[in-house]
C-alpha cells in the first residue's frame, strides 16, 4: 500500500461504518471504529507543552514556577504518542500481519473541538489539529467522507436538530475540508453516494491507497448490514430500514461523467427522488432528463446545483449544476424507477434505476 497508516475523518451518520469496512476488506489494512476522539487528547496536551516551553524559557532554575518547561520536547512527544497509538490500535495483531493501520472517528465537526483552553477559533482549532494529526501520522492517508446533507438531517439522532442548523454545521466542515486538504497528495474525499453507487470515484480511493480493487470483496461488504444495527446491546440504536427501491447505475457507453441515485425511501407510495447527472464537455445537443414508473413518466427537475461535483471536476463547467429532483414521483411496490436521459430530442439512453429490493 501506498501509506503506512489511514484515517477517516468525517461526521455522524455519513456512513463511515460501512467505508471502515470496505478498508478493512483489503489485505494487511486495519482500521479500527471510533475511539471517542482519542487522538484529541493528545492533541491538547502536545499544544499545552509547546505553549509551556516557548512561553516560558529561562526557568532552569529551582525557583521558578515553570522550573524545566525549555527541557520539555515537542518531537519527542509525538513520537512517544505514536507508539502510545500503535500499541492501542494494533492490538490483538502478529507482527508484520498489518501493514497499514488506523481508525475512523466522527467527531470531526468544528462544534466537536471548540475547547476553551485552547487559543483561537473552532475553526481554526479544527486546522490545527488536523496539521496535528499529520504530526502523529507522517505518511497517513487521509480518507474525508461526506454525505448529502438532506439525508444526514433524516438519519439517526440528526433528526432531533434543526434542519438548518445540520446544514449550516456540514457546509462548515465542507468549508475546512477543502480549504485544509486541497492541494494534499495524501487526501482524498470521497462520498457516500460513491460508495453506494459504486462509481469510479470507489475505485479511485483504492487506487489512491495503492490496494487492488476487489469487485467480490467489496459487494460482499456492501451486501453486509454495517453501524448500529450489529449492536447486540439492549440500548442500541435501531438500524435504519434497508431502502425498499435500490439504486443502480446504467450509465454505460453513455455521455455522462458523473451519474449518481440518492437512496430512495422505504415505503410506497408519493416521494421525491434525486442524484447527480453531470454530462461530458463533448455533448453539443439539448439535452433533458425524465423518469418513468411502469407507464407512468415524471418530469425531472435538471440542472440544480452541484458543489461537491463542481469540485471534483473542475475542468467540466456542467458540473456545477448537475443535481436533478424528481417531485411526486409515485412509488410502487415491485415496479423499478427509471431514469432516462433524452439527447437531441430523440434518442433515449437509460442512466439508471431504483430497482425493488425483490427484484
Amino acid at each position: 500500500m501506498n501509506f503506512e497508516n489511514a484515517l477517516v475523518v468525517t461526521f455522524g451518520r455519513s456512513g463511515s461504518t460501512l467505508l471502515q469496512g470496505l478498508l478493512n476488506s483489503i489485505d494487511g489494512c486495519l482500521v479500527r471504529g471510533e475511539n471517542h476522539n482519542l487522538c484529541y487528547g493528545l492533541f491538547w496536551a502536545y499544544e499545552a507543552l509547546c505553549r509551556a516551553k516557548t512561553e516560558h524559557v529561562g526557568t532552569d532554575k529551582v525557583t521558578s514556577p515553570w522550573f524545566g518547561a525549555g527541557l520539555l520536547d515537542p518531537d519527542q512527544f509525538v513520537i512517544d504518542a505514536r507508539e502510545v497509538l500503535r500499541r492501542q490500535l494494533l492490538a490483538g495483531t502478529k507482527p508484520g500481519q498489518v501493514q497499514c493501520w488506523g481508525f475512523k472517528e466522527i467527531r470531526y465537526l468544528p462544534s466537536d473541538l471548540a475547547d476553551k483552553r485552547l487559543k483561537g477559533t473552532s475553526n481554526k482549532i479544527w486546522l490545527r489539529y488536523l496539521e496535528f494529526l499529520g504530526k502523529l501520522f507522517p505518511a497517513c492517508a487521509f480518507i474525508v467522507l461526506t454525505r448529502n446533507v438532506e439525508q444526514v438531517a433524516e438519519s439517526g439522532w440528526w433528526k432531533d436538530h434543526p434542519a438548518n442548523k445540520v446544514a449550516a454545521a456540514l457546509a462548515e466542515f465542507d468549508q475546512l475540508r477543502e480549504d485544509w486538504g486541497g492541494g494534499k497528495s495524501n487526501v482524498f474525499h470521497i462520498d457516500y453516494d460513491d460508495i453506494v453507487n459504486t462509481t469510479p470515484r470507489l475505485q479511485a480511493m483504492f487506487d489512491f491507497l495503492g490496494a487492488p480493487y476487489d469487485k467480490q470483496r467489496i459487494d460482499g461488504v456492501l451486501g453486509t448490514s454495517h453501524s448500529y444495527g450489529n449492536r447486540s446491546t439492549p440500548d442500541a440504536r435501531a438500524p435504519e430500514p434497508a431502502p425498499a427501491w435500490k439504486p443502480k447505475i446504467m450509465a454505460h457507453d453513455t455521455p455522462t461523467e458523473l451519474v449518481t441515485l440518492d437512496p430512495a425511501p422505504t415505503k410506497a407510495g408519493p416521494a421525491t427522488l434525486g442524484g447527480v447527472v453531470v454530462l461530458t464537455t463533448t455533448i453539443n445537443d439539448e439535452c433533458a432528463l425524465f423518469a418513468t414508473v411502469g407507464k407512468s413518466r415524471y418530469r425531472v427537475e435538471w440542472q440544480l446545483p452541484s458543489p461537491k461535483a463542481a469540485v471534483r471536476y473542475p475542468g467540466n463547467p456542467r458540473a456545477a449544476n448537475g443535481r436533478f429532483k424528481i417531485v411526486g414521483v409515485q412509488l410502487e411496490p415491485g415496479v423499478p424507477v427509471d431514469l432516462w436521459l433524452v439527447q437531441g430530442g430523440a434518442k433515449r439512453q437509460l442512466l439508471g434505476k431504483w430497482s425493488p429490493s425483490s427484484s
